[in-house]
């Protein structure tokens, strides 16, 4: 299968703008279901970052919702910022331990896998 071609971040792309773009992609996506992501971003620009989806859409803000969020995502703001604006693969970095990862694993492999952020899922269906 060919590999999509990665887009380049414009420079000082901003945290905001990056997830507010992955928002709009996630709410689009099949896999997607009810629940948070918290990106918990480190460096210049850092901090918790929620991506909400609910049955309506999604949305982005720094207030937790009271539900623990399905995926946390940890690292720092430009690498995160690298895989959700397509110019970093997202399993190439956490095989090389730019960043953490908690809850759902499943559920962010699905979703990562559909939006193009990962090249393939973390495992394959077993049969």
């Amino acid at each position: 299968m060919a590999e999509k071609a990665r887009s380049r971040p414009t420079p000082g792309t901003s945290v905001d703008v990056a997830l507010r773009t992955f928002a709009a992609k996630f709410e689009q996506a099949t896999t997607r279901r009810p629940g948070a992501l918290l990106f918990r971003m480190t460096g210049d620009n850092g901090g918790d970052f929620y991506v909400h989806s609910t049955s309506t859409g999604c949305s982005v803000s720094r207030e937790a919702s009271a539900e623990p969020p399905r995926v946390e995502v940890i690292g720092s703001a430009h690498r995160i910022i690298a895989i959700l604006s397509g110019s970093k693969e997202g399993r190439r970095q956490f095989a090389a331990g730019g960043m953490r990862v908690r809850g759902d694993l499943q559920y962010l492999s699905d979703i990562a896998y559909e939006l193009g952020l990962i090249t393939a899922p973390f495992w394959l269906e077993s049969t």
